[in-house]
């Protein structure tokens, strides 16, 4: 974890590495709705920093079951040409949670997040496109074709969110602000009393809480606190 200026030192995060989201939680209970992550993405890009590398291994919990954003190696500082963001052209962060553009080393919004990869990974613990040859992982892309398997039931608006997020091309994605307006997003999971519908309900408060981040809004940047 770096230390440099506007990311978390481990002194200030010292209590968040009991258990890394590579996991796969489905019995998580929320009992303090926080921040959904998407804000906190939203945060950061107000303060004009790209996180470049979200992903579930980058996801700590803490004792409070509070979740905290990690390893800011890869971010950068967002730049502007005449009031319009520069692209970035630099390849970084991991390939499974990568957009196909910036899979193909074309110029990409340096915003561009990893919510739908991270999403999937919660429901189904796996992530939806990895390949350890790029080229076909580009092409499954951007084919767009996500398998959702049968186990653990998903309901049909999920998937459709994440087909969303996930759309090749950047025009038609869901942005963030769309997510968080997004009527799964904000529904309370209300459900028939089943085994499936159950384990689903679990899973769902499992993925929001995975959407929920604490983040305090400090002007470390500016004040060189670490």
């Amino acid at each position: 974890m770096h230390t440099k200026a506007g990311f978390q030192s481990r002194q200030h995060a010292k209590d968040c590495c009991l258990r890394l989201l590579s996991q796969h939680f489905v019995l998580i209970e929320l009992t303090n709705p926080q921040p959904p992550l998407c804000k906190a993405l939203q945060y950061l890009h107000n303060m004009d920093v790209a996180h470049r590398d979200l992903k579930c291994e980058n996801l700590l919990l803490d004792r409070h079951c509070n979740l905290k954003v990690c390893d800011f190696g890869f971010s950068k500082r967002l730049s502007y040409v005449d009031d319009q963001m520069a692209l970035s052209e630099t390849y970084c962060g991991t390939s499974s949670y990568a957009a196909p553009e910036i899979l193909k080393n074309f110029p990409y919004n340096p915003k561009v997040s990893n919510v739908g990869v991270v999403l999937y990974m919660m429901l189904y613990a796996s992530v939806p496109f990895n390949d350890s040859n790029i080229t076909r992982m580009v092409k499954k892309q951007m084919e767009h074709r996500i398998n959702f398997p049968k186990i653990p039931p998903v309901s049909f608006e999920a998937k459709d969110l994440i087909n969303g997020i996930l759309h090749p091309v950047v025009e038609q994605r869901i942005t963030i602000g769309e997510i968080l307006e997004n009527s799964w997003i904000l529904q309370e999971g209300k459900m028939e009393d089943s085994n499936e519908d159950r384990w689903a309900l679990c899973n769902m408060h499992c993925l929001k809480h995975l959407l929920s981040l604490q983040v305090k809004q400090l002007n470390t940047l500016t004040d060189k606190r670490f």
